[in-house]
């Protein structure tokens, strides 16, 4: 006779996102990596499901899913505003089934320019106020013929400047203005990726050149090992707000081969990078002339 014994799902511990309290609402911004885990218990073997908002998450490299047989998490290693929502986790087996869940919200670049128009135009006080989420990138609305707004969702620079309102109607006009300043973490440009190695020729001039993203704009530090690199006679570091270009003149393999890094950071996050720089020597051809 075999004894078995079977168990239903039960989830001993609750969603949790990484490093915050359980139980505590997950917010994050744009381009953060988002992961939810949570331990479940049971037998026989369970089956996990992710839901989001009631449909069901499928399996790729955006969502990524592991189960080691008491721990289910899901990962998202960028995650955008449409990642919001209600996240649950469904575990069953052939005992029957448990779930648990967590809300997510992700702060995209939304902006809503807001003015109040009055009966006679006259100069708006105070200072345009930014708030609220849009769903679309651009829309206009009027709530009650006094209170007038202007949405944008937008992550393109060229949408940033001076934005105007103007009132008009037959006694005369009003405007105020607000400025639009996107901001965004730290990273490097995907497009313009930096290679493993650089290679340099001994006494020769190595060149590195690194574009970037972040608003506000970050603070860059280049490493080489563990120093700090600063400008000196033999090395320039030149940087501006789109890119840090590193120059060392006369370079020789004991002193400037090996490893670097680069760093950036803003309040919104930090990348880094690193690079390996090798020097080979000069090559010389010896020319024997034979006297006869």
């Amino acid at each position: 006779m075999e004894l078995r014994v079977i168990e239903k799902p039960n989830f001993v511990k609750a969603m949790c996102p990484v490093a915050l309290v359980i139980g505590a609402p997950l917010v994050l911004q744009t381009g953060q990596p988002l992961k939810l885990s949570c331990k479940v218990q049971g037998s026989p073997e369970i089956h996990i499901t992710w839901l989001k908002d009631g449909s069901e998450i499928v399996a790729s490299d955006r969502n990524i899913m592991s189960f080691d047989g008491s721990v289910a998490a899901l990962e998202i290693p960028s995650c955008c505003v449409e990642d919001s929502g209600e996240f649950v986790c469904l575990a069953i087996n052939e005992s029957g089934r448990d779930q648990c869940s967590s809300s997510v919200a992700i702060k995209g670049l939304y902006f809503i320019f807001k003015v109040l128009v009055l009966d006679r135009p006259s100069q708006c006080e105070g200072p345009i106020h930014i708030t609220g989420v849009a769903e679309d990138r651009c829309t206009l609305s009027c709530s009650d013929g006094r209170n007038h707004s202007l949405s944008i969702m937008t992550d393109q620079q060229e949408d940033e400047g001076e934005y105007t309102c103007k009132a008009i109607n037959d006694a005369g006009e009003a405007e105020t203005k607000g400025v639009l300043v996107l901001e965004a973490a730290s990273s490097f440009h995907p497009d313009y990726p930096l290679k493993e190695t650089y290679y340099a020729g001994l006494g020769t001039t190595l060149r590195v050149h690194a574009v970037y993203i972040g608003r506000p704009e970050p603070k860059i530090m280049w490493l080489h090992g563990a120093k700090t690199l600063e400008n000196t006679d033999d090395i320039s570091i030149e940087t501006t707000e789109y890119y840090t270009h590193l120059v060392i003149k006369n370079v020789q393999r004991r002193v400037h081969g090996g490893k670097y890094r680069i760093r950036l950071h803003n309040h919104f996050g930090r990348a880094d990078t690193a690079f390996n720089v090798e020097i080979y020597g000069m090559l010389y051809t010896l020319i024997f002339i034979t006297l006869r």
